[in-house]
């Protein structure tokens, strides 16, 4: 069984299908666009939303920020970048396999 989900998760993470991702990577987002209840236990959103603007400077390897660009959605934008230059290749990678819309600038 192992094998056969080894190349599963190749071949999907490969053309885009999936994204696998740490939990180190996938909690700055969420902690973002979560809201907090209020006293009537309301969910109301958080500071990274639907529309928002992004500076992500610690983009590479590109999971966190394709995260966040299901947040902010067609009317959201994000700016990505890493300091590690040799990392920027991973995260353009990581970009197109996702064929998210509008990703190229």
């Amino acid at each position: 069984v192992a094998p056969k989900l080894k190349s599963w998760l190749l071949e999907n993470s490969t053309n885009g299908n999936i994204a696998r991702q740490e939990l180190g990577s996938m909690l700055p987002v969420l902690l973002l666009s979560r809201g907090r209840n209020n006293k009537e236990n309301s969910h109301t959103h958080g500071w990274m939303k639907p529309g928002s603007r992004v500076l992500d400077l610690c983009a590479s390897p590109g999971s966190k920020t394709l995260q966040a660009l299901e947040v902010v959605g067609a009317n959201g934008r994000i700016k990505a970048n890493d300091i590690n230059a040799s990392r920027l290749e991973s995260l353009r990678e990581a970009i197109q396999r996702s064929n998210v819309p509008n990703s190229n600038r």
